[in-house]
């Protein structure tokens, strides 16, 4: 029976580290065309009734993931907390250029 070759490992090379903020930065833009979006369906006053309710959303959620804790009780409030800051961050849009 012949040998059989003896296989030969190499080592993997490492992927470079992500640079610091990287992924934040990334999380930052997307809310930010979250908002200018919400900016182009909603007015003023519909704005700030979609944060109220996207706060008491929030609060809900946490309550939930408090009282019974699970991945999907977690991406509940990871989605309610991203509406929030997505409503929020319209808010600001409009402070800073009330003109439109």
């Amino acid at each position: 029976m012949p040998q059989r070759k003896k296989q030969q490992y190499y080592a993997r090379r490492k992927s470079a580290p992500a640079a610091p903020g990287a992924q934040q930065q990334v999380i930052d833009q997307a809310v930010d065309r979250a908002a200018r979006d919400l900016l182009l369906n909603y007015g003023p006053t519909e704005l700030h009734a979609f944060v109220q309710r996207s706060r008491e959303a929030c609060q809900v959620a946490d309550q939930e993931a408090q009282a019974q804790p699970s991945p999907e009780a977690l991406r509940r409030y990871h989605a309610a907390e991203r509406k929030v800051a997505e409503g929020e961050r319209a808010l600001s849009l409009i402070n800073e250029n009330p003109d439109n």
